[in-house]
């Protein structure tokens, strides 16, 4: 995939076009794309901690803010299901073993959810095909997985429950977060989530 990429930045970059780098998992992948932003002539990130950074290993100005945001289209509140009696709460996610504190977190929500409504969680792992013991959830979980679906099938989820549940990986910068977070407010949903220094 990176010699791809390599190869369509030279392609383009002989045509005279102008490349632009975004990465929307800063500041976790900042060093793992920093080679790749190198490259191109404009930069955006979604966490504003770290556009000096860009603009020092980049060697130019031409870094920006670009946070998250949500299309109305998709996300708004319209045809929204009432809640019934026995309503889920939906976390539509993946587990994660190289951010313990999100961990800590996650096992937090999803006991208090199971303690105070019996069998009501649903957990959609992002990663159930996935079979690698970094994205496993706990066994205690295993009753409330389902396998994942496509990103349209959980936005259709979204409209059907009311309590959604939203995990940030990152928590301590003041632009990057889920963004989950907005699709969720844009459509109306009551979430669940742990702290976010940001969102």
């Amino acid at each position: 995939m990176r010699k791809t990429i390599q190869q369509l930045i030279k392609f383009f970059k002989a045509d005279n076009r102008t490349i632009v780098f975004y990465s929307k998992e800063d500041p976790p992948n900042y060093s793992i794309f920093i080679d790749i932003a190198k490259q191109c002539d404009i930069v955006f990130t979604t966490a504003a901690e770290i556009i000096s950074n860009y603009q020092l290993d980049c060697q130019h100005e031409r870094v920006y803010l670009l946070e998250f945001g949500f299309n109305p289209v998709y996300n708004n509140p319209i045809n929204r299901q009432r809640p019934g009696k026995d309503e889920l709460v939906v976390f539509a996610g993946s587990w994660y073993a190289k951010y313990p504190h999100r961990q800590k977190d996650t096992m937090r929500i999803f006991d208090d959810v199971i303690q105070s409504g019996g069998e009501n969680l649903k957990i959609i792992d992002r990663n159930y095909q996935r079979n690698h013991p970094n994205y496993l959830f706990p066994i205690k979980y295993l009753p409330f997985l389902s396998p994942s679906i496509d990103h349209a099938s959980i936005q259709k989820l979204s409209m059907l429950h009311s309590w959604m549940v939203n995990l940030n990986s990152i928590q301590d910068s003041p632009t990057m977060f889920a963004s989950r977070i907005f699709e969720l407010q844009g459509m109306g949903n009551l979430i669940l989530s742990n702290y976010s220094n940001g969102g």
